[in-house]
């Protein structure tokens, strides 16, 4: 069974019972339906060698993350990580933004999270 063509849910799950070494135990108390098929991928990988093992187990993280759009980000979103580009784009950035709200200052998790979402801004 491939692990890259997993959902994310049932990849998590996968994560889960790769990382206790008890497929069994994770699995009881799964839906009968997802039960078989996922006991069946984590025996597998159980089984596998080591370095196997480990390149199934980091397709599963991949494939439990969350998924973001393919769109760019809201001009708002870009301008609180516009320093963290070229000083065009992001000054071009700010500038679609428009003006914030009175006092907003953007918490470091929110940059954080914006920038590890947006793809289009690494890229030109």
């Amino acid at each position: 069974m491939d692990p890259l063509a997993l959902d994310s849910f049932v990849a998590g799950i996968l994560l889960g019972a790769t990382a206790t070494g008890d497929a069994e135990a994770t699995c009881a108390a799964l839906d009968p339906a997802l039960r078989g098929h996922v006991g069946e991928v984590a025996r597998a990988l159980a089984g596998e060698r080591a370095t196997r093992r480990e390149a199934a187990v980091s397709a599963l993280v991949a494939a439990a993350a969350p998924r973001v759009a393919d769109a760019p980000a809201p001009p708002r979103a870009r301008a609180v990580i516009a320093a963290l580009v070229s000083r065009e784009r992001g000054t071009a950035w700010i500038r679609e933004a428009g003006t914030p709200r009175a006092g907003f200052r953007a918490s470091p998790a929110l940059r954080v999270t914006i920038a590890a979402t947006e793809d289009d801004a690494w890229h030109a």
